[in-house]
């Protein structure tokens, strides 16, 4: 073999190897061999895998304790993928903070976490960059509600019940954190993008809401929590966000001056991420 002729060989291997380091396979096929819960599984390799973009009731929670609901998620859960070869989808990031393998799961072509949204066995909870399937989970969710089933069909786990915020992407030129449905996340490069698990991780990190913020967290909350008169009576501090366009600025609040002399300021947040409740007030004086 000619010198020219191993240094074609080695260069293929070499590039070889790099493609499966920068690009690595977007899926692979293991064996379940316990259901932890609704949401967490073991397979035959080791590996422990939680399902990307939902939230089951919890069994044993350290402050929490056992939800209602947790028991019949993790039963379901078992049914769909115990002793079954699954094929795992991955999106942007594939493990959490622990080191699990965060997926898609998928057994004969049906996508388990839809399955277990769809039957009413588990609530949408976003974090990203792994937002593939948010809108397909949402849309499912809201069925499932109407439909009551699974927990919506029981009163107390609806009673406890409470939709869970987003994980936030922050851009770190302007500290300033979006939510993942926020069509101006596309102008912003990866190298400038951070990811936070919640607004409050965001905001102890000094990042402030952006301008759109509440309205796509508020079309969120729209869909988790379903028509008004089926809502909480006690809802989620962000859920009381209201405006119709996109792009407001939140820093300051919304105002109706309709007749008299007196304001109906709408609720906003502040850039300090202080949530601001709807109230009246005098209107100021025209010059």
């Amino acid at each position: 073999m000619n010198l020219r002729l191993i240094r074609a060989v080695l260069l293929v291997l070499t590039f070889g190897v790099f493609l499966s380091m920068a690009f690595p396979a977007p899926a692979y096929e293991a064996t379940v061999v316990r259901v932890i819960d609704g949401d967490t599984i073991l397979l035959d390799n080791g590996e422990r895998v939680r399902y990307i973009g939902i939230n089951t009731p919890e069994i044993h929670h350290p402050t929490r304790g056992k939800e209602p609901y947790g028991e019949a998620a993790k039963e379901a859960n078992r049914r769909f993928v115990e002793g079954k070869t699954v094929r795992l989808e991955f999106d942007v990031q594939r493990r959490d903070k622990d080191g699990h393998l965060l997926a898609y799961v998928d057994v004969d072509g049906e996508l388990i976490n839809s399955a277990l949204v769809r039957e009413g066995y588990a609530e949408v909870a976003t974090y990203p960059p792994n937002v593939r399937h948010q809108n397909e989970f949402l849309k499912l969710q809201r069925e499932a509600r109407e439909q009551q089933r699974g927990l919506w069909g029981d009163a107390e786990a609806r009673r406890h019940y409470k939709p869970r915020g987003s994980g936030v992407v922050g851009r770190k030129s302007f500290s300033v954190y979006y939510h993942p449905q926020d069509p101006d996340l596309a102008g912003i490069p990866e190298s400038d993008r951070v990811y936070f698990e919640s607004v409050a991780e965001a905001q102890s990190a000094g990042y402030s809401a952006s301008m759109g913020y509440g309205y796509y967290r508020n079309q969120e909350i729209k869909l988790l929590m379903g028509p008004p008169e089926e809502r909480p009576a006690e809802e989620p501090k962000e859920a009381s966000v209201e405006s119709s366009t996109p792009g407001r600025d939140y820093s300051s609040p919304g105002q109706s001056t309709k007749g008299g002399g007196e304001v109906k300021v709408k609720g906003y947040y502040r850039k300090d991420g202080t949530y601001i409740r709807p109230h009246t007030r005098s209107a100021p004086k025209r010059k």
